[in-house]
C-alpha cells in the first residue's frame, strides 16, 4: 500500500515558510511548490515539500559568494570586467540555483545584486 502524504494548507505552509498566502499561491503558480487541489477552492501543499522549501532558503546570500560564483564561471574575470547583460545572467543563474523565488523575483534580485557588484 502506498505511504500517505502528510498536507498542509495554504496557510499553515505561509506560516512554515515566514511569507504571506499570497506569495505561497504564487509559489504554487510558478511550479516552485507542488500543490493538491481535490476541490474548487481547496489546496493542500505536501509538507515534505515544504519543509525542503523552507530548508533552502534558510541561509542568507552574501555578495561575496555571489562573486565568488561568477569568477569560477568566468575563469576568474573581475565582475567589473564582465558586460551588463552577461552579469545579469551570472546573477540570474547563481540565484536559481540557491533559492526559488518565481521568475519575476529572480530576475529584480539579480538586476538588484548585478548593479551592486559593479558599484
Amino acid at each position: 500500500m502506498p505511504a500517505i502524504t502528510e498536507h498542509m494548507t495554504v496557510r499553515e505552509a505561509a506560516d512554515e515558510l515566514g511569507v504571506s498566502t499570497q506569495r505561497v499561491y504564487k509559489m504554487i503558480k510558478d511550479g516552485n511548490l507542488p500543490a493538491v487541489r481535490p476541490w474548487p477552492h481547496s489546496v493542500f501543499i505536501p509538507r515534505d515539500a515544504v519543509e525542503s522549501h523552507s530548508n533552502r532558503t534558510a541561509e542568507p546570500i552574501t555578495i561575496a559568494e555571489c562573486k565568488r560564483y561568477i569568477s569560477e564561471r568566468t575563469s576568474g574575470r573581475d565582475v567589473r570586467s564582465i558586460g551588463g547583460e552577461d552579469l545579469f545572467d551570472l546573477c540570474f543563474e547563481f540565484i536559481n540555483e540557491r533559492r526559488t523565488m518565481g521568475l519575476d523575483g529572480s530576475r529584480n534580485w539579480a538586476a538588484a545584486m548585478s548593479t551592486r557588484l559593479v558599484s
